[in-house]
């Protein structure tokens, strides 16, 4: 049975988030670094100071990361309760309740590593933490150098079609079929030739999700270039 002791009442699982980067400095992961350093020649000089100067900056960077949910994603392993079950009817007490956490885990880091947090959590709340899909869950892909001839082809392409672009390293925080070619190549970049405003973006996976005419010729456009090119 579930039972939640006192001294947990007054925290939610999401107000007590996994810590930021498990130890790791704000230059880890590499493609934050790597991030970081690209946007330099792009921000005011307060930001190219903040960027520049991480072994005495790291702690204000972390903070303003910490405030919105992208830029979270990029320092710590995230999770969210998106499932919840109890009773089957509405007027039948629970005999015990279920939660399922959709977890990202950050590269540093390893499944095994956040179900032991997870798990401890779970425990002083009297209840118990297990992978929903045992032997199905994935460690975090290896980071991809920007010195590999795979970035430097798509920072080659993004020139031609996107010209008033500049190419800077992401990590991309979503899941994505890469994990099953991880074994064929040491580098793996996930890179859509888009030019997507805020409300393009939260037209993703939402109704009349669109692609502008101009996209679709950039699109194309940076596709041939890409592929004359490797």
């Amino acid at each position: 049975k579930w039972f939640v002791p006192e001294e947990y009442r007054e925290e939610a699982y999401e107000d007590r988030p996994l810590p930021i980067g498990y130890g790791q400095t704000i230059s880890q992961p590499y493609t934050v670094a790597r991030m970081l350093e690209g946007l330099c020649p792009y921000v005011p000089f307060l930001y190219r100071f903040l960027f520049k100067n991480l072994f005495i900056t790291a702690p204000l960077v972390k903070v303003a990361f910490a405030a919105s949910p992208t830029t979270n994603a990029l320092i710590r392993t995230t999770t969210a309760a998106t499932m919840l079950t109890g009773s089957d009817k509405e007027n039948v007490l629970p005999e015990s309740a279920k939660a399922i956490l959709n977890v990202r885990v950050l590269p540093g880091s390893t499944v095994g590593e956040t179900m032991t947090r997870i798990s401890g959590m779970a425990a002083g709340c009297g209840a118990s933490a297990r992978l929903a899909h045992e032997g199905r869950a994935n460690d975090p892909m290896p980071e991809s150098t920007v010195d590999h001839f795979g970035y430097q082809s798509i920072e080659a392409a993004v020139s031609v079609a996107f010209p008033e672009a500049g190419t800077i390293p992401f990590m991309f925080t979503a899941g994505t079929d890469t994990k099953h070619y991880r074994s064929l190549t040491p580098a793996i970049y996930r890179f859509t030739p888009l030019f997507q405003t805020p409300a393009d973006i939260a037209q993703i996976h939402a109704a009349n999700e669109r692609v502008s005419v101009d996209n679709i010729h950039r699109c194309c456009l940076f596709y041939e270039i890409l592929l004359r090119g490797i």
